[in-house]
């Protein structure tokens, strides 16, 4: 499936089996859910993704190359429990919790690599309150190319 230059409001959900390329497209106002989940092979190419407070920006439960993307305004950026490279171009802005977070579980490795991504996570980590800055945060999940003190255990 291919979605380009597109203005959506709400949630975009596709399943196992499919392959996703989201190309130059907004995703806002999420009403509490999470605004892009793909459980697939997806790419996110030059998109907007923001005001989910309540919710995931990306939700990455399958495999994921996000490019070029941004963001913002979501209580966590994007949430990896398949695996995610964020690469190049990439902003994360104006969260309320983290910027990613990698989760693993018994259904996936919660593995993310970042190269060259614009990490900036305004606000408070749940982790630790105290913390502001760029924040990436590891429930049992791995993150690659990230400084050390910006990951915190959540």
């Amino acid at each position: 499936m291919t979605v380009k230059d597109r203005d959506l409001g709400g949630h975009l959900c596709v399943g196992e089996g499919a392959e996703l390329v989201l190309q130059r497209c907004t995703v806002r106002e999420t009403s509490g859910r999470t605004a892009v989940a793909v459980f697939c092979a997806a790419v996110v190419q030059d998109c907007i993704i923001q005001d989910c407070p309540e919710a995931y920006g990306i939700q990455v439960d399958g495999v994921a190359t996000i490019t070029s993307t941004t963001t913002r305004r979501c209580m966590y950026g994007i949430d990896v429990t398949g695996k995610a490279t964020i690469v190049s171009g990439c902003s994360i802005t104006d969260c309320t919790r983290s910027g990613i977070v990698a989760f693993k579980d018994e259904e996936g490795p919660g593995e993310a690599n970042v190269a060259g991504a614009d990490l900036v996570c305004k606000g408070h980590n749940a982790a630790n309150d105290e913390l502001e800055g760029n924040f990436v945060c590891m429930q049992g999940g791995t993150i690659k190319g990230i400084a050390e003190e910006n990951i915190v255990t959540c």
